[in-house]
């Protein structure tokens, strides 16, 4: 018995594709080439844009910081500075109330010799001094009291050719109020 060598089993033939396998592959192909080139498109965007921003938010992230390391070594010059505008605003108040002192005692003098015009002469600059004090007076009583001031003032300027002893009682109220003025600011 001999027997016969099996025959090789050969594989069906494969079947021709079928046009929906066709358009199928071709899809998958241009879906799978649109991926690559979207990814493309992706890491093109990262590189152009993306990592240019970060290194521009990181510069202005440490702009920022020094900026505000900067701000905090200011604030103490800041509360120093506004302590050295409230000193100055005092000493030019102060100025200002001694200079209106003399023009008074100036005028007083001038009115003991009998000589009217020199007073009025001397008192001129008065009313715009204590017009500039009442501007830079914080305390609402010392600003109504160099308001007072000025009215007396105006009515000594108004006295000096028609009545000097009046305008002399009145200068002495007025350098008065003065003298108290500058010992009242210069108590703290």
């Amino acid at each position: 018995m001999t027997q016969t060598p099996p025959e090789p089993i050969t594989p069906p033939a494969p079947k021709p594709e079928s046009r929906l396998a066709k358009t199928l592959r071709t899809a998958l192909r241009w879906a799978v080439g649109v991926a690559v080139v979207f990814a493309a498109g992706i890491a093109l965007l990262w590189f152009a844009q993306v990592r240019p921003l970060r290194a521009e938010v990181a510069r202005l992230q440490s702009d920022l910081d020094a900026a505000q390391a900067e701000l905090e070594a200011l604030r103490p010059l800041q509360v120093e500075n506004e302590a050295l505008q409230a000193e100055a605003a005092f000493a030019q108040s102060r100025l200002l109330l001694l200079e209106s002192m003399v023009d008074v005692t100036s005028a007083q003098v001038a009115m003991a010799l009998g000589r009217p015009e020199d007073a009025r002469a001397s008192l001129q600059p008065t009313g715009g001094r204590l017009a500039s004090l009442v501007d830079l007076l914080v305390d609402a009583q010392a600003r109504d009291q160099v308001r007072q001031m000025r009215d007396r003032l105006t009515l000594i300027l108004s006295e000096l050719s028609e009545d000097a002893f009046a305008a002399q009682n009145d200068m002495e109220v007025l350098a008065s109020g003065l003298a108290a003025l500058d010992s009242s600011l210069r108590e703290p």
